[in-house]
């Protein structure tokens, strides 16, 4: 599996940018549920650097097994 390091950045700068969003508007918020929605924004932040670390690391496992 080729994985390369544009999808990973794509992937990191996607997720990251709905996270940001995500919190920032239940910062400006006044609801109730302003808290859980900013724990969701919380959550894919930290979606977003775990996930690259886990695709990348795939990648070098699989890339060990060819050679």
């Amino acid at each position: 599996m080729y994985i390369s390091k544009k999808f990973l950045i794509i992937n990191f700068v996607f997720i990251f940018i709905c996270a940001f969003i995500i919190t920032y508007y239940s910062f400006i918020d006044s609801y109730n549920v302003s808290f859980q929605i900013s724990s969701i924004g919380g959550l894919l932040t930290g979606y977003s650097i775990l996930m690259p670390i886990k695709l990348y690391a795939l990648f070098l496992k699989d890339k060990d097994e060819i050679e």
